[in-house]
């Protein structure tokens, strides 16, 4: 087979709208940053399934490089499940092994929408889920794993729409290297302005 005949890998994202009302103004510059991409409908307003070549994880840092202020959440999907307790379970558990180091702070969060088999309230699924996550880490690493609720380092979603459950990973330093990136192209600008506002005026006499 040929170098440019071998097939690259399809990677899946879910990202949401920081807004109802910036939808289009995402869709628009979700496709910039992932060119080419092929969007999937998920059937819920703000809510984009996109798939492009490459790396779930690299695919959604330049996501969050590139257009970070105008999305909600993005997350790197590494499994699709029924949207059933234990298939979500199963795969959160698996990715969370797989993708949260020993020093690394982590939780779980679910995210419902549309017509789906889980009864029980988001909270409990989390409660279990997260536990079990953490259970399988403990096991992994041989120490007690951080949880961090509010702000922390790796984060398994899962997005339900409807009867399937998209699995994946959000990671907290995507989100800081995009503010850096972000404060860098702006420093020019800045700092241009600040000459501007320091040069001496001039009073040309008559």
């Amino acid at each position: 087979m040929e170098p440019d005949q071998v097939r690259r890998s399809v990677g899946k994202l879910v990202v949401t709208s920081r807004a109802p009302f910036t939808a289009r103004k995402t869709r628009s510059a979700l496709r910039k940053a992932v060119f080419p991409a092929r969007f999937i409908r998920s059937g819920f307003r703000s809510v984009f399934v996109v798939e492009a070549e490459g790396e779930p994880l690299e695919l959604a840092q330049q996501v969050y490089h590139d257009c970070g202020q105008l999305i909600g959440r993005g997350t790197a999907v590494l499994s699709e499940v029924e949207s059933k307790l234990d298939a979500i379970k199963q795969a959160a558990v698996k990715i969370g092994t797989e993708r949260i180091g020993p020093n690394e702070s982590f939780a779980f969060r679910l995210f419902k929408r549309g017509l789906h088999n889980l009864e029980e309230d988001t909270p409990e699924i989390e409660r279990e889920i997260g536990g079990a996550i953490n259970a399988a880490l403990e096991q992994l690493h041989g120490i007690k794993p951080s949880v961090d609720l509010s702000d922390p380092d790796v984060e398994v979603n899962a997005e339900v729409l409807g009867p399937i459950t998209l699995v994946g990973v959000f990671k907290k330093n995507w989100q800081t290297a995009a503010k850096t990136s972000n404060l860098r192209q702006d420093q020019p600008e800045r700092q241009m302005s600040d000459l501007e506002s320091k040069e001496p005026s001039v009073t040309v006499s008559p």
